[in-house]
């Protein structure tokens, strides 16, 4: 009985090939990614990280913390300090859909500026992560420039009402949102300003409210500077010795 000849078995093992090279390069990629997260993540262990600032400034009018979740937050931080391991986990819709799109809010942000930002998540062989500056203070700014002196904080709000109320802003102080992380970024002495950046993908390209660029000066935030950094020496102190009972009387 004779065996009928493939003529195309060639071509289709190459094929077969092919997809499989593909294949695991696509699954270099997610490890790879999965990686930089882990070393990220692992930095930030037992570090009090600019994204929580703004709940750490908050103060009544008697001077005392004005968040539970400030309080929580430092407690949190003794903890890692001492296990060595991350507690905090952070999913939610808009945390989800804030990291889904930032990659894009970059590049429509380079596109309108014409400036040459790179990503702190993706243009580095790690992640971005600022921690030698203050002790016991890391920073993961979204983007930064070549030479250090520019930083950008990119939001994409889930909630369109959150991205006009940004929209409408002229001026940032410490009385809105994000005014601390911004801060944050500008410890490092180098930098010279941040861009906070709200971005919302469901305008079309070129519509005025697709996107909302506010430039703050360092030079312009001397003092919130030195109140900030004041206080999270303060804070490293008492993390540093653990004083639960009067971190939590803060």
């Amino acid at each position: 009985m004779s065996s009928i000849i493939n003529p195309f078995a060639e071509e289709e093992k190459a094929l077969e090939t092919k997809i499989d090279n593909v294949a695991d390069d696509g699954l270099k990629v997610i490890i790879n990614e999965t990686e930089r997260e882990e070393r990220w993540k692992q930095r930030r262990i037992g570090k009090m990280t600019s994204s929580n600032f703004d709940n750490l400034m908050k103060v009544k009018k008697n001077g005392r913390m004005a968040l539970k979740s400030g309080i929580d937050y430092l407690i949190e931080i003794v903890h890692q300090r001492e296990t060595g391991v991350d507690s905090e986990y952070v999913s939610n819709a808009n945390f989800r859909w804030g990291h889904d799109h930032e990659e894009e809010a970059h590049l429509y942000y380079k596109k309108v500026t014409g400036i040459p930002m790179f990503s702190g998540t993706n243009d580095f062989k790690d992640i971005l992560f600022v921690d030698d500056i203050l002790k016991g203070v890391g920073d993961s700014p979204d983007g930064r420039t070549a030479d250090g002196k520019g930083t950008a904080e990119y939001k994409c709000p889930i909630n369109g009402a959150n991205h006009l109320r940004n929209m409408a802003l002229t001026s940032f102080n410490d009385t809105n949102a994000y005014f601390w992380q911004v801060m944050g970024h500008m410890l490092d002495p180098k930098v010279e300003w941040c861009d906070f950046v709200s971005f919302d993908p469901r305008y079309p390209d070129g519509h005025p409210n697709k996107i909302k660029i506010l430039r703050t000066y360092r030079k312009d935030v001397l003092e919130p500077i030195a109140r900030l950094t004041q206080r999270l020496k303060y804070f490293n102190d008492l993390i540093e010795e653990g004083e639960i009972e009067e971190i939590l009387n803060l």
